[in-house]
């Protein structure tokens, strides 16, 4: 049996659930089994979810690519949540609403965004500041290889 609690705790960059496991069946004891055993077996647990780690976008080794939605945002960079640890990379283009890429922010421009991390910083040409793109209706298109992309935001 399992007895888990029902929220879920922030700790830094992670979620932590605390649950308690026994070797007990629900209902009465069954023929054979001794109380003393299966209370050896119990415990209190903690699992670990990284923050917003619930679904990912996911490139394999041969690539793929993604392309947002029309957004606007207020902000002055943008940061990834994902994990490209094995070698992994995504490379980021910021688009008008129709779809053409804006100077400056191109896939050309775009700097790799590598390892593991909840916020890793978005860069073009080492430049993070997107703030003069702000309000404006935009599309992110991503170009991403062996690697998990779990969430983004812009930051003040």
């Amino acid at each position: 049996m399992l007895y888990a609690n029902p929220w879920l705790i922030p700790m830094g960059d992670e979620m932590w659930l605390y649950y308690s496991g026994t070797a007990r069946h629900h209902g009465p004891v069954s023929p054979g089994q001794d109380e003393r055993t299966m209370a050896r077996n119990s415990g209190i647990f903690r699992a670990s979810i990284r923050q917003d780690g619930f679904v990912s976008a996911d490139a394999g080794y041969g690539g793929g690519q993604l392309t947002t939605p029309v957004i606007r945002f207020s902000g002055r960079r943008l940061e990834f949540n994902c994990d490209g640890s094995a070698g992994g990379w995504l490379k980021v283009e910021i688009q008008d609403g129709e779809g053409k890429a804006l100077t400056g922010y191109g896939l050309d421009e775009a700097d790799a965004v590598v390892g593991n991390a909840v916020r890793k910083q978005v860069t073009w040409r080492r430049e993070s500041d997107v703030s003069r793109l702000a309000g404006r209706p935009v599309r992110l298109r991503l170009r991403m290889r062996d690697i998990k992309l779990y969430a983004f935001q812009f930051c003040p």
